[in-house]
């Protein structure tokens, strides 16, 4: 399956172009193609990242599962 997703967008939407690539892995926890889910990589932002990136990049990762979602859906 392939899905073509606006990550740049979506990263943008989240507060920072950068974030695309945690768009991306939001999207491969929701498709289940990585060895950990969702809750287990916002779990690892707020451990290992500085405070001032959460939000940004748990943002990105909900956006990223979300429009997986709807893409396999449509």
């Amino acid at each position: 399956e392939a899905y073509f997703l606006p990550i740049l967008s979506l990263g943008r939407e989240a507060g920072a172009p950068q974030a695309a690539n945690m768009v991306l892995l939001g999207a491969l926890c929701a498709a289940d193609r990585l060895p950990f889910g969702l809750s287990r990589l916002a779990e690892t932002i707020r451990t290992s990242m500085s405070p001032k990136l959460h939000d940004i990049n748990l943002k990105a990762i909900e956006l990223g599962a979300r429009a997986l979602c709807e893409a396999k859906a449509a």
